[in-house]
């Protein structure tokens, strides 16, 4: 009796880390934490001219990774819900996140109509709705930072702190041999989500024993929110990453198409950040 054979896809290697992107997406998190702290400090037009430039990187990353169809609609659809959330994060006579959340009801809507009118199988519908969905919400959690900084900037520069150091530090130690990874197709290492989390509340403790007036308590729940949202949501496309490089090798993903892990870090961290701020406050 012959043994069953084993697929070659069951007995392949697992991915290498590529060293070179993993550091220059990790630079590519520091750069993005210092513009956006910057230009919270620099007024609110200044800052919302910034998050939209921002915002459309994540559209162009996102579909450049994705490659969806109907593209154009797809990305059309993510430029207004972050052109409606950006302008109404700002001229809303109070702060708050409720015309944020009217923008991607909005976009929500747009995406059905759109999807509907399409003719492809339920999978590809179903696929395709989804990741409108999760771009607009990615796009959506920028705006978050306009509101954010409204109410207080303290806490904003906190996260954008928090998240920059967690995931900048867990991007380094990726491309260190130590410890077990997340999946043997994800390359990315436990060790450095691990660490990356405990320095993103440490950077937020600190900044905040030094820099504010903020309590403990507040520093610790601001750095472990944003820390921990942006490594999910980097972690997120770490995943979406390797799925698609069964189909695309890891020397031919374009540079754009990776950028959307640290962009999408920062978009999970902000709104993390928010739910931080209106627990302090309760």
């Amino acid at each position: 009796m012959t043994s069953p054979v084993v697929p070659d896809t069951a007995q392949a290697p697992p991915p290498p880390v590529a060293k070179f992107r993993s550091l220059v997406l990790a630079a590519m998190v520091v750069l993005l934490a210092v513009v956006l702290l910057f230009s919270a400090r620099q007024g609110t037009w200044v800052q919302l001219v910034v998050v939209a430039l921002v915002q459309v990187a994540c559209v162009l990353s996102w579909i450049v990774a994705t490659d969806p169809p109907s593209r154009y609609f797809y990305g059309g659809v993510a430029l207004a819900v972050a052109a409606a959330a950006d302008v109404g994060a700002v001229l809303h006579d109070n702060p708050t996140l409720a015309p944020v959340g009217y923008a991607l009801a909005g976009g929500l809507l747009l995406a059905i109509v759109g999807q509907l009118g399409r003719r492809d199988g339920r999978s590809d519908l179903t696929d395709a709705f989804g990741g409108t969905i999760a771009l607009n919400v990615m796009v959506a959690g920028y705006a978050a930072a306009l509101v954010l900084a409204r109410e207080d900037n303290r806490i904003l520069g906190l996260g954008l702190l928090a998240v920059g150091s967690a995931v900048t530090l867990a991007r380094v130690i990726d491309i260190v041999p130590v410890g077990p990874r997340l999946h043997t197709r994800v390359p990315r290492s436990l060790l450095g989500l691990f660490v990356g989390l405990l320095a993103g509340v440490g950077v937020a403790v600190l900044a905040g024993a030094a820099r504010t007036e903020l309590s403990p308590g507040l520093c610790v729940l601001a750095g472990l929110l944003g820390a921990g949202g942006g490594l999910i949501a980097d972690l997120g496309m770490s995943v979406a990453e390797a799925d698609d490089g069964q189909q695309v090798g890891a020397g031919d993903r374009s540079w754009l198409a990776s950028a959307r892990g640290p962009l999408a870090a920062f978009a999970g961290a902000i709104p993390a950040v928010y739910v931080a701020a209106v627990l302090a406050s309760v």
